[in-house]
């Protein structure tokens, strides 16, 4: 059976130079051609040779495989809440709704798989597409393999959660090594049923003729960075020499791409540091620039070499599997699943300067050969084969068929009014018009003060009385307990909630409704647009000032900001009884972000709804935008701090002031005037370069001028000389004025 698939991935040969998820993918997308399947890469990473173009054209005539870049997407308009990973997953989503794939293959990294597996989850979308995640590296790993302390920022959470969320909601997470999901189980990582061991794919190719003979040449084979080994492997090297251990006439070859080692230093300023430590007493040599093949050429050529790869931390490495592949003589570290590709003890080491200075020595000492593999290409093929073969015939999800909607048994929409006449009446013409009918609609007046506003209310209720919605009033005493009074009146399963100004797009009763029975979540939040102004202009004429696109319970992120949601979302009556409803505080707001984080931190299911249900009436007046951002943010982390000892809070605090709303509005302030300040440098320096080539010139003619008098009479000369010195004297000044020191160069002048 043919398929038609698509590998998305951040990294791809070619593009890419090197990397270790580029060549599983570009493995994998050659087998699936040699079945006959039909195989797009949809290629979400920086270029590093030339452009999509050209490797569209390159990649369709040489291997049969359609390469498409990626297109950003945004409608033109900033997204609040937005991160570079969400922002670039909505994208894949978009391309992968139109593509019409049977199977689509993400790479854990990055999380190009979060948004693709939130629309399937809660809007049923690309239900029939069998979805797969890798297990390679994902942020969090390489960051404790390189044993780097994060920055905290909230892009890295965000990523690193929606690494988590798309392996936790796919059909089938795969890995190369049983390594990988022992390492995710015991970093909290939630895993589907489907979970397999999959080695990575690679080419028959070149074979090295290696021979029994002790080697004359050390290549240290990977990346050049701190995870690879690179520094106990310098440390090592360096020890021998000192030691007057390193066998005479053996060189030393770096073979991989630069990268950085501890304290933010690029590999190629540490090298230069071994070299100037062990002098000419071992021939280095570095050679970074090469891909994947050419290196695997070279080693070719080098069959008298022993190849080091001494990582700190690895899956599964390409360096490895090709060099077992070229039956090349190897010595690498005994850690992550190299173990499961490397039969034969010898060339195993543990991952320290110490014991790889020991095994180098013993190496070096004895005639050796190549290095036995566990890897059977064969069998590989094999199990490839038969997991492609199966998904043919996998079902697709369960959750395609929703139950058609209740009436009012079923969803009861909240609706807080204070002061909100004319928004009011918009907001229940949207509910009148969506796609279902037989919702529940409570409206509480929370003591309004404006007469048109009470006016409008009073006559709204006694339009909608024929529907069953239900109209309120009572003194004013804040909108937390507005909701919540709003909420009491409901004994619908569902309770939606809705601020008095917003506009329902005509979808979005349907849409929430159908997005908890599918996902089984106990609330769900959305993405809004936000406008501008006393009207409602239609959405075919909104003229859109920002979108909001939150992520979910990222707990983690979820105190620096709120990634949860607005307060325009749906919940479960019996969880919303069960945390007691929103806050009551009055004076503050963030009231919504309070009671999403509450929810989350007690375990309860939250997402959301990757889709813009409704739009958002956004004022400068508005009541979170005219109170305090501190004490806004201090309710909203209440749930957090519950609890918590003093220091706890100290930190939490500490990390806010870092990272929070607020702190980035100061610190882009800061960046702005500074981009100010080197404008204005700019610009300062454009006119003094004009103003020096003026003068140039005009020194030029004056020399010239000069030379044709000097035939003439001496006391003409010296007039001429005279002039010429006013002429550089009066430069001088004005350069010294455009300096701001034109008094003192006068003075100077002057005396002079």
């Amino acid at each position: 059976m043919n398929l038609a698939h698509c590998i998305v991935t951040p990294d791809f040969p070619g593009p890419i130079k090197n990397g270790g998820i580029g060549t599983h993918c570009f493995h994998l997308a050659r087998f699936l051609r040699r079945r006959g399947d039909r195989v797009t890469v949809l290629f979400t990473g920086p270029f590093e040779v030339e452009d999509g173009e050209y490797w569209k054209r390159r990649l369709g005539e040489t291997e049969q495989i359609e390469f498409v870049e990626l297109a950003m997407v945004g409608g033109g308009h900033r997204w609040n809440g937005s991160f570079g990973c969400t922002r670039r997953s909505r994208a894949v989503a978009e391309f992968l709704e139109l593509g019409g794939f049977d199977a689509v293959h993400f790479q854990e990294w990055q999380g190009n798989g979060f948004v693709p597996m939130q629309r399937r989850r809660t809007m049923g979308v690309l239900k029939d597409v069998v979805m797969t995640v890798m297990l390679h590296s994902s942020s969090e790993w390489i960051a404790e393999g390189a044993r780097l302390f994060r920055r905290g920022s909230m892009e890295e959470m965000v990523q690193d959660y929606a690494e988590r969320y798309a392996v936790e909601h796919a059909d089938m997470v795969l890995s190369p090594s049983q390594y990988m999901f022992d390492w995710a189980a015991g970093h909290g990582w939630k895993m589907p049923e489907r979970c397999l061991v999959m080695p990575y794919l690679i080419e028959e190719g070149l074979r090295a003729e290696v021979v029994e003979m002790v080697p004359d040449e050390v290549v240290f084979f990977g990346r050049l960075e701190t995870r690879k080994g690179l520094e106990i492997f310098c440390e090592a090297v360096s020890g021998m020499v000192e030691e007057g251990a390193w066998p005479p006439g053996c060189r030393v070859t770096f073979l991989g791409k630069q990268g950085s080692v501890s304290g933010g230093r690029g590999a190629g300023v540490y090298l230069q540091g071994l070299k100037a430590r062990i002098g000419d007493r071992v021939g280095i040599e570095v050679i970074d620039q090469l891909d994947h093949v050419a290196c695997q050429a070279l080693l070719c050529e080098r069959p008298n070499a022993l190849v080091v790869m001494p990582s700190l931390q690895d899956n599964y490495p390409f360096a490895v599997l090709e060099c077992l592949q070229l039956g090349q003589r190897i010595l690498t570290s005994r850690i992550g699943g190299i173990p499961e590709m490397v039969d034969d003890e010898e060339s195993l080491v543990e991952p320290t300067s110490r014991a790889l200075r020991e095994a180098l020595r013993r190496r070096l000492a004895v005639a050796s050969g190549g290095t036995k593999s566990r890897y059977d290409l064969t069998n590989v093929r094999e199990q490839w084969e038969g997991f492609f073969e199966g998904m043919g015939f996998l079902v697709s999800r369960e959750n395609g068929a929703v139950p058609e909607l209740g009436g009012a048994e079923r969803v009861t929409i909240c609706v807080p009014h204070f002061n909100h006449g004319a928004g009011l009446k918009e907001l229940l013409k949207s509910l009148e018009d969506q796609t279902v009918e037989g919702f529940g609609v409570v409206v509480v007046d929370d003591g309004s003060t404006d007469e048109d506003s009470v006016e409008a209310f009073e006559s709204l209720a006694k339009v909608y009385e024929g529907r069953g919605w239900r109209f309120l009033r009572k003194k004013n005493e804040g909108i937390g307990k507005t909701r919540n009074l709003a909420a009491q009146q409901a004994s619908t399963e569902f309770l939606m909630f809705m601020d008095a100004d917003n506009v329902a797009r005509p979808c979005m009763v349907e849409g929430f409704a159908r997005a908890m029975e599918r996902s089984g979540c106990d609330g769900l939040a959305s993405y809004y647009l936000a406008f501008e102004g006393e009207c409602f202009p239609g959405e075919d004429k909104l003229s859109v000032k920002y979108g909001y696109m939150p992520v979910g319970p990222c707990l983690e992120a979820g105190f620096l900001d709120n990634v949860f949601g607005d307060a325009n979302f749906i919940l479960r009556r019996k969880v919303f009884e069960e945390v007691g409803g929103f806050g009551e505080e009055r004076g503050t707001s963030c009231e919504d972000w309070e009671l999403l984080a509450r929810l989350a931190l007690k375990g309860y299911r939250l997402d959301v709804v990757p889709e813009v249900l409704f739009f958002y009436r956004h004022a400068e007046g508005g009541f979170s935008r005219s109170t305090s951002n501190y004490f806004n943010h201090l309710r909203a982390i209440q749930p957090y701090l519950e609890g918590a000892t003093d220091w706890q809070r100290r930190a939490i605090f500490g990390m806010i002031g870092g990272e929070s709303p607020s702190s980035r509005y100061f610190r882009d302030a800061e960046f702005d005037q500074l981009r100010s300040k080197i404008r204005q440098l700019n610009r300062r320096e454009a006119r003094l370069e004009a103003q020096l080539e003026r003068e140039v010139r005009r020194h030029e003619r004056t020399r010239a001028e000069l030379g044709r008098m000097r035939s003439r009479p001496r006391g003409v000369v010296r007039i001429w000389a005279k002039l010429l010195r006013m002429v550089r004297w009066k430069g001088e000044r004005i350069g010294d004025d455009e300096r701001g020191f034109g008094t003192h160069s006068t003075a100077r002048s002057q005396a002079s």
